[in-house]
């Protein structure tokens, strides 16, 4: 069956008051700077064409930070800003984008994943990113949670992760993943969050 709206629904695609009535009727959810419709499995296909949208169509960017762990599937909502980069070796500035972080930086080819089309930090440099990040504003537990699962994500085992954290990380921090971590084993394999 052919899809008769894309999966990202704009002012561009329809009219302001359908999507507000759509909205109200329970048809669609408001996702940053648009709709997606409420039967529209929120996989990593939705959210990089909501990134899209907000980035506009450029190519040499890569997702990073809670930009990159929303994408992933590991945070639960989107990022309160679009953090993204570009590598210093592809000779290109970063974009100048309102609400925006972008960055510069370098960052090795097994560093990025490409993930329906758009390029992306993997899940280990991204959880290394958001330890490091002072600009991530969610809760301390909503933030060890992204970065436990995103570590689970990158194939790394919760005992393996407690000792790598323990030596380089704030001791509140590594106290927070250590208890997203034991949550995460606590719940049954078929229903760990992973997308």
């Amino acid at each position: 069956m052919t899809a008769l709206l894309p999966r990202f629904l704009t002012t561009s695609t329809l009219p302001r008051a359908e999507l507000d009535a759509a909205r109200l009727d329970g048809e669609v959810i408001p996702l940053l700077d648009g709709w997606a419709c409420v039967d529209e499995p929120p996989g990593a296909a939705l959210r990089t064409d909501v990134i899209r949208h907000c980035i506009g169509p450029r190519t040499r960017v890569i997702a990073v930070g809670a930009t990159a762990a929303w994408i992933h599937g590991a945070a639960d909502v989107p990022p309160a800003r679009i953090e993204i980069c570009t590598r210093r070796r592809e000779s290109t500035r970063p974009p100048r984008l309102d609400g925006a972080v972008a960055t510069e930086r370098t960052i090795a080819d097994r560093d990025i994943q490409t993930i329906a089309g758009m390029r992306v930090t993997a899940p280990f440099l991204t959880a290394v990113d958001l330890l490091a990040s002072t600009r991530d504003t969610r809760s301390a537990g909503d933030r060890a949670t992204t970065i436990a699962r995103l570590l689970i994500l990158a194939g790394r085992r919760p005992d393996a992760i407690r000792r790598a954290l323990r030596g380089t990380a704030h001791p509140g921090v590594l106290e927070l993943v250590s208890e997203a971590l034991g949550r995460l084993e606590a719940q049954p394999l078929l229903t760990r969050y992973t997308s």
